[in-house]
């Protein structure tokens, strides 16, 4: 009995986008679990190489946590819900063998972030208001668009452009991603988004896909072309008292937005930190920031990590963004790969790695997919590289 998994794993993650934000998202939790048990079913896939192990350890922190949280009942579903999402990551990503695998992962990922964004519209609120979208909350709408970006142009590379249906719907869902973007006026996002398409942009020279990623660019920062219309939008405004959120001189903004040039997260680090210290080797348990603080997290995944998982929590984590970035390549180097494969991989985990500054990303529903495509694509990266040495050896 042949099984195709990239469909099997694409389509429960196809499921999760879909009803995400949704009386009915529990349903994907169902078709994760059905999916990682037809995975034990079936002569279970487990590797164990780099950001694999980085990425178990960091789930056995969580665990770990959670026993010793401050408040167990308020982090046991968090807890479970990251380690069910880390479980069906390491074991789906454990079953593909090489691009094409991933290309059909990648594509439903891509039309999960369509349906995303055609959603989107049933709650607009105009151009001058940010807009929460189905999320609800516009950090979470930013963090979402901008993974669709990721998603879709990482798509049109690993195809090196062409013209077919596929590659124009990944294109067109990276324009609407976009868009949701700007509207969301999540600058964390924005400027995540923005300084991993330059890395992109610089890598892609030698691929025949510049003009898909010009368009991207022109259409992601197409606003500024327009500039009285784009200095009166959240997103300009929001990024003008950005450095008065950060306790230093700004430009000035609207007067709707001057809570977001207030240092208000300057204030909410400081509280993370204090709490951290008082529980510095485990943390104080995932979802538990609201017991220190009139908020409910703390703005950025780094700063969460610490606080809920302690130091063990944050190696772990770092430790997985840093192995990501592997395997070296023979002719190219981890961060500079000659490979599309690679380059899309590291284009993936430097927008996992920068909206964390700002948006507590690690256990965001949507990352699923980031987290699943890094794993693929480095195991694609790794069994290819290998054999290639052992052929050269014989």
């Amino acid at each position: 009995m042949t099984i195709n998994y990239p469909i099997i794993y694409g389509f429960s993650v196809f499921a999760l986008l879909a009803l995400i934000y949704s009386p009915y998202d529990y349903l994907a939790y169902v078709v994760m679990m059905s999916s990682l048990f037809l995975n034990f079913l079936f002569k279970p896939a487990f590797f164990f190489k780099g950001p694999f192990v980085a990425l178990f350890c960091f789930s056995v922190s969580i665990l770990l946590s959670l026993i010793f949280s401050v408040d167990f009942q308020r982090s046991a579903i968090p807890s479970l819900y990251i380690i069910l999402i880390i479980a069906f990551s390491i074991f789906s990503a454990s079953r593909i063998d090489d691009e094409v695998g991933v290309e059909i992962f990648l594509f439903f990922g891509v039309l999960g972030f369509l349906l995303i964004g055609l959603r989107n519209f049933t709650v607009d609120p105009g151009f001058l208001v940010r807009s929460s979208g189905i999320a609800g909350q516009p950090n979470a709408l930013g963090l979402l668009s901008g993974t669709g970006v990721v998603v879709s142009l990482a798509l049109i590379v690993m195809r090196e452009g062409g013209r077919s249906p596929k590659v124009f719907l990944c294109a067109f869902t990276g324009f609407l991603s976009m868009y949701w973007l700007v509207m969301s006026g999540s600058r964390g996002a924005f400027l995540a988004t923005g300084i991993s398409l330059v890395y992109l942009y610089c890598m892609c020279f030698r691929f025949n896909v510049i003009r898909y990623l010009f368009l991207a660019l022109v259409v992601l920062f197409v606003s500024v072309l327009n500039i009285s219309l784009f200095e009166n939008s959240a997103l300009f405004q929001r990024l003008m008292v950005l450095p008065q959120a950060l306790g230093m001189t700004g430009w000035g903004g609207g007067a709707q937005f001057e809570s977001a040039a207030d240092p208000i997260r300057i204030e909410i680090a400081s509280k993370a930190y204090s709490a951290f210290f008082e529980k510095p080797l485990l943390g104080n348990g995932t979802s538990t920031f609201i017991n220190f603080s009139d908020y409910v997290y703390t703005h950025s995944t780094y700063l969460e990590v610490m606080f809920s998982l302690g130091l063990i929590g944050l190696v772990t984590f770092v430790l997985f963004l840093a192995t990501s970035f592997g395997p070296k390549i023979n002719g190219g180097s981890r961060f500079f790969p000659n490979e599309s494969l690679a380059i899309v991989k590291n284009f993936s985990v430097m927008f996992f790695v920068f909206s964390g500054f700002s948006i507590p990303s690690y256990q965001s529903k949507s990352q699923i997919v980031i987290y699943i495509f890094i794993l693929m694509a480095y195991r694609v990266i790794y069994l290819r590289h290998k054999e290639g040495d052992v052929g050269e050896q014989k």
